[in-house]
């Protein structure tokens, strides 16, 4: 790079900042989830935009949206791996997914697959027909139906802190309709 030209890593968005999320209770850890898994993506979609101009991102930032909206969804707990979108009784892991998983594609379609599963359900050419799908999914019994959201702090620990559970089960909960 020439010293001339301008430095990339000026023009990078800050990385949002959040609160630990662990001392709220399970129903606004959930809410707070949603809030602040749009805001990181969000960020990734316009650092990837600085640093790799004119390359494809996948569109998850459009994926999260219309899953927030989506009521059923919006009550469980949502996290992102390898750009699958999840969504979770559980606030913490193990985690115990409710509905089918949503994956944003390079091509601009959406893959919707069984949870914890490679088993594919179908594409969809929006964001919004692959959350319609998940849900659907999940009301039609193919996932567990809706369950109470329950938070890591349910969980029994150690003398050394470390938690002795492998589910989610025990403590005070919200029951999610």
């Amino acid at each position: 790079m020439s010293p001339d030209a301008p430095d990339p890593m000026l023009s990078v968005p800050p990385k949002p900042r959040f609160p630990d999320l662990r001392e709220l209770g399970p129903a606004e850890t959930v809410k707070a989830r949603w809030q602040q898994l749009l805001l990181v993506w969000q960020w990734h979609h316009e650092r990837h935009d600085v640093l790799h101009p004119g390359t494809a991102y996948p569109d998850i930032v459009s994926l999260i949206k219309a899953a927030g909206a989506e009521p059923q969804l919006q009550q469980l707990y949502p996290f992102i791996s390898h750009f699958s979108l999840n969504f979770s009784s559980c606030t913490s892991y193990p985690w115990s997914l409710r509905a089918p998983s949503v994956d944003p594609l390079r091509d601009g379609r959406f893959r919707v697959r069984n949870p914890r599963s490679s088993v594919v359900i179908g594409y969809t050419h929006t964001a919004g027909a692959a959350v319609a799908s998940s849900s659907t999914t999940s009301r039609q019994g193919s996932a567990q139906p809706s369950p109470t959201v329950r938070s890591a702090a349910d969980h029994p620990f150690d003398v050394y802190g470390r938690s002795v559970s492998y589910g989610c089960a025990g403590g005070p909960s919200v029951q999610v309709d």
